[in-house]
């Protein structure tokens, strides 16, 4: 007699008083899980990189490159100019 020859060819068993879970149901039984709710987030925040605010002189130098059309022929030529700041407004966000 083999291992399982008692029970082998016995019909499939259906409840009478509970409905047959959907395969959508019973796959969702072996789904993953989160073990660590937010573990995910806590690691993504800790990878986060940030940098430190540069607080800037009071005249910084910058330079600016910009492109003016010939009057007379199509072209032009790029110009460049460096000055320092006068006046710039401090926030968050740029705004253009």
């Amino acid at each position: 007699m083999n291992r399982y020859d008692d029970i082998i060819n016995l019909p499939h068993h259906v409840s009478p008083t509970r409905q047959r879970m959907s395969i959508h149901d019973r796959a969702a039984q072996f789904a993953p899980f989160a073990a660590l709710v937010g573990y995910d987030d806590a690691v993504a925040e800790t990878a986060r990189l940030t940098e430190t605010r540069l607080e800037l002189n009071e005249q910084p130098e910058v330079r600016i490159k910009y492109f003016v059309p010939d009057e007379h022929k199509s072209g032009g030529a790029f110009v460049e100019v460096s000055e320092k700041v006068k006046k710039y407004l401090s926030q968050t966000e740029p705004s253009f």
